[in-house]
């Protein structure tokens, strides 16, 4: 049996941010991960897969950092393989590095094949007195080879080692290869990835396990391929990556390869500051570090009250997902498509069934006063029918719809035969028996589509009903009914994004869409042009009517498209500075008729029992009314509205984050609207292909909603154009 620690891209040096703090964090980083992993794990060997440095050209302190690292693990018998990266490689037209200088002190091996113009690429044994080799046998029955960095000509290298390898000796009978360089699919802006079957060479010649470096994410591919990922985060964007050490056991049983993340890393927190667009330079330079130090003097706060948690002292990102999701909070198994994708980009999925009881016990307040819920059977304002009366206003119209929904599949809302119930939501219930007074109080109250039960047609949400009960039969036994993101579910799409072989560009306006009969021009606001053969536009329809589309799309398309609404909805995140709720010996949750309808306490932290932060959702007219004022007065409103009826919580909530999806210029709202008689007139065609233009979206779904919506729409745009190319 074999032990080894696999790391990479350790960045020794990294100089950014004119910070000499965070320059040492990488050292910091390496020691941690050399002490755990390494000595106190008593590995068989460590080896490190380039970019030990960030720099060809280092500074003295560097060097001792890497000294020191490397002196400690010798100390403890247990020798360092290495291999170059493209940061610490050879200067073009020189011989030596600083690997070669570690590596001639006996702190490493630095394992290179050699070049020969007549005999090409060979691997030499590891020579003690010379210092150089291109593999080394091991007594734990590890064969460890060695590369250089090839950039573009990689695969033409993989060759020419798989032939070399082919050569050699026989030996131990595991062989593992370092190979810094990446695999496609992982990252975005990565043009020179290696395809996969491009490795297949060094399979077939015998490496059990191809150490690779590069990328600074982890992955691995077909139980052979690993990469690490750095040890630390080198900018922003991979505060949110998956990456750390792999902590390897090879067995007669087989190989198992575990990604270690328990060490020394810094946190990375994210500050948002919201901008008017018309201030000064100076302005924005004092309101950032007024920001930073508002932050500052919280968690220093919080530290002196006790209250800093466990996921605020270690690695990680701090966003809005940690504190509750701007979108939908979780999904069922029944997204199929979704959790592949989850599991296809490893992304981690949590189960909520710890914290699932917790959402469930919500308190009602009306008329600014508190219902206790075993009251409100009796209260003067429950309007429900006698065998009723029990039921919690949220609960009563979901349970009801269920009921007699006749839909008997989720995508038979668009069917001819249900054509008549396009009408009212308000209306279908009229005809059910549901009380005006009832409508006000439950659907009034917390509209989920529309702004009242007159302008949502009853289809639409016989159609969320019936998706509901679907996705809500389709877990197995044992498994949840109900999971989210690790990060928040908005790490899907990135990760996602983040494996397409060119970079995602946010923030762009485009104002035309412009099919020209051989290929598709996108305009946007700036000037920019993008060409392609085909064009895929998931641009919801109150954000498309500021499109121009060329040619004009036929009559039925272009009135969806000038018709359809989304869902005005705010979404407001608070903290509290102490659990005013404990005082008043109620739920942070709260079911109330005033501006803020829906109180939600979060519960992200490691005990499943602690509530982090608060979401108010706000919807309808009353998250009209908010974006018809400025935000800081809507702000000051949502509290006053919860103290008013909360008086414990007034001066203890903190707005951390304000969203207003109608003010969000690339969106104008939330999910689609479909309005009486606009399901019949409408549905068919706003999805439908104009010539090379392709249109997805959750508004274009017929099957399914939200998220999964959006996958289902985009396989059929996929499609749609690989029929064409």
């Amino acid at each position: 049996m074999a032990r080894f620690l696999h790391i990479a891209d350790i960045h020794l040096g990294f100089d950014r941010y004119n910070s000499k703090a965070r320059t040492k964090d990488f050292y910091f980083a390496l020691a941690d991960v050399l002490d755990r992993y390494a000595i106190q794990a008593e590995v068989d060997f460590v080896i490190i897969c380039g970019d030990l440095f960030e720099q060809r050209m280092i500074q003295p302190a560097v060097l001792n950092q890497a000294q020191l690292c490397l002196q400690k693990v010798q100390a403890a018998g247990i020798p360092v393989l290495a291999i170059e990266g493209n940061h610490d490689n050879c200067p073009y037209g020189t011989t030596t590095s600083w690997l070669k200088y570690l590596s001639q002190w006996g702190l490493l091996t630095l394992l290179e094949p050699s070049t020969d113009p007549e005999e090409g690429l060979q691997y030499h044994p590891w020579d003690d007195e010379s210092h150089s080799g291109g593999y080394i046998d091991l007594p734990c029955g590890v064969r460890v080879l060695g590369s250089h960095w090839y950039g573009a000509a990689a695969p033409r290298a993989i060759e020419q080692i798989a032939a070399a390898i082919a050569q050699l000796p026989p030996g131990p009978e595991n062989t593992l290869l370092m190979f810094h360089h990446g695999l496609e699919g992982q990252i975005a802006r990565y043009s020179g990835a290696l395809r996969y079957r491009e490795l297949l060479p060094l399979r077939e010649v015998g490496v059990d396990y191809l150490a690779l470096g590069h990328i600074h994410k982890a992955y691995s591919a077909e139980d052979w391929v690993f990469n690490p990922g750095s040890l630390e985060a080198n900018n922003i964007e991979e505060g949110s990556f998956t990456r750390g050490a792999y902590l390897v056991e090879i067995s007669p049983e087989g190989l198992q390869a575990d990604l270690k993340q328990d060490y020394y890393q810094r946190t990375i927190v994210r500050l948002v500051l919201k901008t008017q667009g018309d201030e000064s330079q100076e302005d924005l330079v004092a309101a950032a570090i007024a920001k930073i130090e508002g932050a500052i003097a919280a968690h220093a706060k919080k530290a002196r009250d006790g209250k800093i948690a466990l996921d605020d002292l270690q690695g990680g990102t701090f966003t809005i997902t940690n504190l509750g999701g701007i979108g939908g909070t979780g999904f069922t198994p029944g997204y199929a498509r979704l959790v592949t994708a989850a599991r296809t980009h490893g992304v981690e999925l949590l189960d909520l069934r710890p914290v699932l009881g917790y959402y469930n016990q919500r308190e009602i307040f009306l008329g600014g006063r508190h219902v206790p819920i075993a009251e409100w059977p009796e209260h003067p304002g429950n309007f429900f029918p006698k065998d009723a009366r029990e039921t919690p206003p949220w609960g009563y119209l979901p349970r009801l719809t269920a009921r007699l929904n006749p839909l008997k599949t989720a995508d038979a809302w668009q069917s001819p035969e249900h054509a008549e119930l396009d009408i009212p939501y308000h209306d279908w219930l009229r005809q059910h028996g549901v009380s005006d007074d009832i409508i006000r109080m439950t659907y009034g109250v917390e509209p989920s589509h529309g702004n009242t039960a007159f302008d949502v047609s009853a289809l639409m949400l016989l159609f969320v009903s019936r998706f509901a009960a679907v996705q809500s039969g389709m877990s197995r036994p044992g498994e949840s009914p109900i999971v989210t993101a690790k990060g928040g579910n908005q790490a899907i799409p990135e990760a996602m994004a983040s494996a397409l072989r060119n970079e995602v560009e946010l923030g762009r306006d485009v104002v035309a869409i412009d099919d020209r009969g051989d290929r598709v021009e996108v305009r946007c606001s700036d000037g920019r042009i993008y060409t392609a053969d085909h064009v895929v536009c998931s641009i919801p329809c109150p954000v498309l009517r500021r499109v121009e589309i060329s040619p004009p799309m036929p009559p039925q398309q272009a009135r969806a498209v000038q018709t359809l609404d989304s869902q005005i909805i705010n979404l407001v995140h608070m903290v509290a500075d102490r659990p005013f709720w404990e005082e008043e010996g109620l739920s942070p949750n709260m079911f109330s008729d005033g501006l803020v309808s829906n109180l939600v306490g979060e519960h992200k932290g490691a005990d499943p029992a602690d509530v982090t932060s608060l979401t108010a959702w706000i919807r309808g007219h009353k998250a009209a009314f908010l974006d018809q004022i400025p935000e800081a007065e809507a702000r000051t409103l949502v509290l006053s509205d919860i103290a008013r009826q909360r008086p414990a919580s007034k001066g203890r909530l903190e707005i951390v984050e304000y969203k207003s999806w109608y003010r969000d210029r690339f969106s104008a709202g939330d999910w689609a609207v479909w309005q009486p008689g606009q399901v019949n007139a409408l549905a068919p065609h706003v999805g439908k292909a104009h010539g090379r233009i392709h249109f997805c979206g959750e508004h274009t779904a017929i099957a399914n909603r939200g998220m999964e919506g959006a996958m289902e729409s985009g396989e059929r745009a996929a499609i749609e154009v690989a029929a064409l190319m």
